[in-house]
């Protein structure tokens, strides 16, 4: 059911800000992103609310995550239900998508189905490096880490990658991964 518009009658402005003289909404947009740090509050100069950019990390448990849900996906060239193991941090394997390494299905019986990209395969691989880090703003990526990480880094020496990859058969011929 669509929500309900509510009109307000009689609101009171006198609590924004003004905003700085001659300043226009891209001069200040402009000012919040100069000043702006990972993580950082910066109080905006129109609304006077405090804005902050955030970070996904290219995770350890992700990474080992990925490299399993490769590993089913060689066995069945099918969708294959989120892996959740091993076990770690509450992580959104979701985000996986920012890096363009997994595509995701509607759910079967309420287990979410994925599969990876050619992108995620050559990462696990280790064809591939990626960016550490995406940076959000207002839930809209805004850039990516200068730091690029192997398979074996972003496993940041938590998981064993060479225990991990002996789930993912090595194809005798070129693998073709839809998405």
């Amino acid at each position: 059911m669509p929500r309900k518009k509510i009109k307000m009658t009689g609101v009171d402005l006198s609590s924004f800000p003004e905003p700085p003289e001659g300043q226009s909404l891209h001069d200040a947009q402009q000012d919040v992103a100069d000043s702006m740090e990972m993580g950082e509050g910066v109080d905006c100069p129109l609304c006077g609310r405090v804005v902050k950019a955030y970070n996904r990390k290219l995770s350890p448990v992700l990474v080992a995550r990925l490299i399993n849900l490769v590993g089913e996906y060689m066995n069945t060239r099918d969708w294959c239900a989120v892996p959740t193991e091993p076990a770690g941090k509450k992580v959104l394997f979701e985000t996986l998508m920012y890096w363009n390494f997994i595509t995701m299905a509607e759910a079967i019986d309420d287990t979410p189905m994925a599969r990876p990209t050619k992108d995620g395969y050559d990462f696990v691989r280790g064809k591939l490096t990626a960016p550490s880090h995406r940076f959000f703003f207002n839930s809209k990526e805004i850039g990516v880490s200068e730091i690029q990480v192997t398979v074996v880094e972003a496993l940041e020496g938590k998981f064993d990658y060479d225990e991990l990859i002996k789930v993912v058969p090595i194809p005798t011929r070129k693998l073709k991964v839809k998405g």
